[in-house]
């Protein structure tokens, strides 16, 4: 499973930071911490970044793995 920056990298293509920058609102040096992954960018923001990438954003319910229930996050997920 692919983690947010590196989806990123690879949906963005050839668009530019700048040019995502421009279409999300979101500065290119945060755009750049979230494909760096020094940042997690929250869901509203991950929202704007797939619209501008021009790819559906869907957040799914994952089962829990075992020993999830007690606080645990799964381990795919980051």
């Amino acid at each position: 499973m692919l983690d947010f920056s590196e989806f990123m990298r690879k949906a963005r293509g050839d668009m530019s930071l700048y040019e995502l920058s421009r279409r999300t609102g979101i500065t290119s040096q945060q755009l750049s911490n979230y494909e760096r992954g020094r940042s997690r960018a929250t869901i509203d923001k991950a929202s704007l970044i797939c619209k501008a990438l021009n790819v559906t954003f869907v957040l799914g319910v994952y089962p829990s793995p075992k020993g999830a229930e007690n606080g645990q996050e799964h381990p795919d997920i980051q």
